[in-house]
């Protein structure tokens, strides 16, 4: 009896004393910190499991300088490096690509517009922004370059890429991947909750999230895995739909400053849409699928 009472005893001791480690931001002023992003959508009307009706993959590169640092709150100077979006239905396919500008597309040429325009993010330790700063500078002289192009198309492509590439996209990109971040100091093996919501281009989404410190070595990595249940609700002009699912990530952090050298994240939602067309609406099975492959040094 009592040893066992000195094994359970030893075993409490050994927990209590285990390390806690701190994963944060922990960024240097003056330096400028890369990251990699590649979103990658399908989406499944009908008949769910066949092939996907719409694919939309967006890929960018974007640099992060760190031009001031007061307490535990970052302000870092950011820059587009490079962009392509493709989009592929039954009935169309694209591609645009920031370095082909003088491939004749004026597409190309207006996202390459786009390219080293400077905006800031405000940004704290455990990675919740606070502030976007001058975004507008992004579409700053957007049409330079081209022309060929009407006023009327002009406002129609500007209005496009404001909804896709604002406050919110960018905040919600790189929330996106720093909301795994424990608010407390974490030991090896230990998990911890949190929820998180994003609202983006008509669709309003809630995660709740438990994420696990699975393996750690001090001077080289730090290694997060996360699994999520989501619900979601889509609000657009010509759709509407409440989808349920859920969503595995996992993330290798630099163990000293916090940023992410690689993450994946695959997100699975499922539910009933309505679709207006032709003045008519019809309810479909819908299923969409997002993956998001992020690196950084």
């Amino acid at each position: 009896m009592h040893t066992k009472f000195l094994i359970i005893f030893l075993s409490v001791l050994f927990i209590s004393c285990e390390e806690k480690h701190a994963l944060r931001l922990n960024l240097t002023p003056g330096k400028i910190y890369k990251q990699t992003v590649l979103t990658q959508s399908h989406i499944y009307e009908d008949d769910i499991d066949s092939w996907a009706d719409i694919e939309v993959s967006t890929f960018y590169k974007i640099d992060y300088k760190v031009t001031k640092r007061e307490d535990s709150i970052f302000t870092l100077s950011c820059k587009l490096k490079e962009m392509i979006i493709e989009f592929e239905s039954d009935f169309d396919n694209k591609i645009i690509d920031s370095k082909e500008r003088d491939s004749g597309n004026p597409l190309d040429k207006i996202i390459s517009n786009m390219i080293n325009k400077e905006f800031f993010v405000v940004i704290n330790e455990k990675g919740k922004v606070k502030e976007i700063k001058n975004t507008d500078n992004l579409y700053k002289n957007l049409f330079d370059g081209i022309p060929q192009i009407t006023e009327e198309q002009k406002q129609k492509i500007a209005k496009t890429f404001k909804e896709s590439f604002n406050d919110k996209t960018f905040k919600n990109n790189l929330e996106n991947g720093f909301y795994m971040i424990p608010s407390e100091e974490v030991a090896l093996k230990e998990s911890w909750t949190n929820s998180f919501k994003t609202e983006l281009n008509g669709t309003k989404m809630n995660l709740k999230n438990t994420f696990t410190l699975t393996k750690l070595k001090p001077n080289k990595y730090a290694i997060i895995a996360g699994k999520s249940f989501i619900t979601a609700k889509i609000n657009k002009e010509k759709s509407n739909a409440d989808l349920n699912g859920k969503m595995t990530s996992k993330y290798k952090l630099n163990p000293f400053n916090g940023w992410i050298k690689e993450a994946l994240i695959t997100q699975e939602m499922k539910g009933m849409m309505e679709i207006t067309e032709n003045n008519q609406k019809r309810k479909t099975p819908v299923k969409i699928y997002n993956r998001i492959m992020i690196s950084g040094y």
